[in-house]
């Protein structure tokens, strides 16, 4: 509701990445039969494809708990909360950050 136009802009960003890396794949599997060097395009694609993903809330829940297992604390800043997790880094009182932003890639 509130990213609802931000979750719509994102989900197609990532069908355009995921068209992009299958065209990718397609040129690098048709190079390789050819013989010929297809590094740029099995970048491409790597790259491409790492736009196509969706962090699911369970996946977080999860990450948290095995954190938390090894005895780190976890913070979970809903949305926009890359300036709470700057700070604390600069303070001193995080020792790393795990972030999803899709708009810092």
């Amino acid at each position: 509701p509130v990213k609802a136009s931000e979750n719509a802009r994102r989900r197609e960003g990532r069908q355009r990445a995921l068209a992009e890396a299958r065209a990718e794949r397609a040129e690098c599997e048709r190079l390789y039969a050819a013989g010929e060097d297809r590094g740029a395009h099995v970048d491409a694609m790597r790259k491409a494809y790492s736009k196509t993903v969706s962090i699911k809330p369970a996946m977080v829940e999860a990450t948290a708990r095995v954190l938390e297992a090894a005895n780190y604390r976890v913070l979970c800043a809903p949305y926009e909360g890359d300036a709470q997790l700057a700070a604390l880094c600069v303070l001193g009182l995080a020792d790393g950050v795990l972030t999803e932003d899709s708009d810092r890639a």
